[in-house]
C-alpha cells in the first residue's frame, strides 16, 4: 500500500516480522563488529550518489539503482516482538546499530516516526549497546529519549559528514542537511550528555581526500563535541559502482 508521496519519492508500507534483525555471519565468519541491525526503512531518500546500499533494493525486485531513493519502504513491527528482540540482543552483549543501510532520520521520518518508536522500545530495556548513524540534524527532536537511553545503556550517535564544502555536498548528497546543521546537531547531542562520533565515510578519492579539507573537518567536529572520528574508503559493489561512476562522468 502506498502511504505517502512527496518530492520525487513514493513510500509504501512493508510489514516486517522482526525490526531488530540478527546478523548472519558470512561464509568465512566474522565480518561486522556488531550482531544485530535495525533499519526502519528500505531505501533512502537522502540520495547519496556513493551509497553502497543501493543493491539491497534488488532484493525487492528493483533493478534500477535510482529506485533506492525514489521507492521507499516504511517498516512496521509489533511492539511486543520488538521488546523481546531487544532483550535477546542485550543477552548477547553485542551492539545494535540503527541505520546500517538507510538513514533512520531521512526526511520522511518526520511523518512516520518509526525511529522514535524504536527508541521508545530501547528506553524500556536497560543495559543495551546501541549505535545510531545519521546525516540528518532532525535527530535532535529525539533528544529526550536519547538522553534517557544514554543514562541507562551504552549509546553513541555517529554523525556522518565527509566534507565541510556545502556546495559539493549538495551535489553528491542532494537531500542531506548542510554541514553546519550537522555540526549543530553534534553540539546539541553533546549538551544532552549523548556521546557523539564523526563518521567520515567514505573518503572519496580525488574529491574529499585533500589533507586541508580533512583537517578542517576533524577540527570542526572536535569543536562540536565529537569524542572520536572513524573513516573508511569508498566501497562500491554491483549496481552501486556503475551508478557512482556514471555520476562522476557526468
Amino acid at each position: 500500500e502506498v502511504v505517502d508521496s512527496r518530492r520525487a519519492a513514493t513510500f509504501q508500507e512493508l510489514q516486517s516480522v522482526e525490526l531488530v534483525n540478527r546478523l548472519k555471519p558470512g561464509p568465512g565468519g566474522g565480518g561486522m563488529p556488531f550482531g544485530w541491525t535495525v533499519n526502519p526503512y528500505r531505501g533512502c531518500e537522502v540520495g547519496c550518489v556513493y551509497c553502497y546500499a543501493r543493491p539491497t533494493h534488488e532484493y525487492l525486485g528493483h533493478a534500477d539503482p535510482a529506485e533506492f531513493e525514489s521507492r521507499i519502504y516504511v517498516k512496521g513491527a509489533e511492539p511486543g516482538r520488538l521488546h523481546e528482540a531487544l532483550k535477546k540482543a542485550r543477552e548477547s552483549g553485542e551492539e545494535i546499530p540503527i541505520g546500517t543501510a538507510t538513514d533512520p532520520y531521512q526526511p520522511a521520518d518526520g511523518r512516520f516516526r518509526i525511529t522514535r518508536d524504536v527508541l521508545r522500545a530501547i528506553a524500556r530495556v536497560r543495559g543495551l549497546r546501541v549505535g545510531i548513524t545519521t546525516k540528518c540534524a532532525s535527530i535532535t527532536r529525539d533528544l529526550d529519549l536519547l538522553a534517557e537511553i544514554a543514562a541507562s545503556s551504552e549509546l553513541i550517535v555517529n554523525i556522518s559528514l565527509i566534507s565541510l564544502d556545502a556546495d559539493l555536498l549538495r551535489a553528491i548528497e542532494p537531500r542531506a542537511p548542510r554541514p553546519d546543521l550537522r555540526l549543530g546537531a553534534m553540539r546539541a547531542l553533546t549538551g544532552a550528555r549523548v556521546s557523539v562520533r564523526l563518521f567520515v565515510m567514505p573518503i572519496l578519492p580525488g574529491i574529499t581526500d585533500g589533507e586541508p579539507g580533512l583537517r578542517e573537518l576533524l577540527a570542526a567536529a572536535r569543536a562540536a563535541g565529537a569524542r572520536e572520528a572513524v573513516w573508511n574508503v569508498l566501497f562500491l559493489r554491483g549496481s552501486a559502482r556503475g551508478f557512482f561512476l556514471d555520476y562522476v562522468r557526468r
